[in-house]
């Protein structure tokens, strides 16, 4: 008839099929509480993951093709096309009039550059020269003369290093 017939060694040995099958359906129902089911149209609004080293992690695009059941080819707002597998696009659900991105103006300036003319710096007033004239505060370089004034710098290579000291010990096989 097809089928093995039931013998009392039967309740002996356990059918672990049975058993097998009633855990894989345990997990299913287990996992499927918490999945979500992502499923894509041609021409959804999406967002892709960017692996690029520079730029935002996700791109705007939209489907283009579906090249295999959980594979797209996407089509970016810059025109490059990636294909990316479902793991790595999310639906975007931006209306068309909202821009994600703040528009780049170029004509904005940082607020902390500040242009400063040369002629409202400070004048440093140098008394001890009668025939230079007073020179301004950021030419530095020129009114500190280097090598007079290079005894007033400590020689860091003879400094002492500052350690704490070490105790250390013997090890127990060298003692007598």
């Amino acid at each position: 008839m097809g089928r093995s017939l039931r013998s009392r060694m039967d309740l002996i040995h356990p059918n672990l099929h049975q058993r097998v099958q009633a855990k894989q359906e345990q997990q299913k129902r287990q996992h499927d509480k918490s999945s979500v089911n992502r499923s894509f149209e041609l021409g959804d609004k999406v967002f892709a993951k960017n692996f690029a080293i520079r730029g935002q992690k996700w791109l705007i695009g939209h489907i283009v093709e579906k090249t295999g059941p959980i594979s797209f080819k996407v089509k970016l707002e810059n025109g490059n096309v990636l294909r990316r597998h479902q793991d790595q696009i999310r639906k975007c659900h931006l209306s068309n009039s909202v821009n994600p991105l703040p528009p780049k103006d170029t004509n904005i300036q940082p607020a902390s550059i500040i242009e400063i003319d040369a002629n409202d710096l400070p004048v440093a007033d140098n008394s001890d020269s009668d025939t230079e004239p007073p020179q301004a505060i950021g030419d530095v370089a020129e009114a500190y003369d280097v090598e007079s004034h290079a005894s007033d710098v400590p020689d860091l290579d003879n400094t002492p290093k500052s350690y704490p000291k070490r105790n250390r010990k013997r090890p127990d096989y060298y003692r007598p």
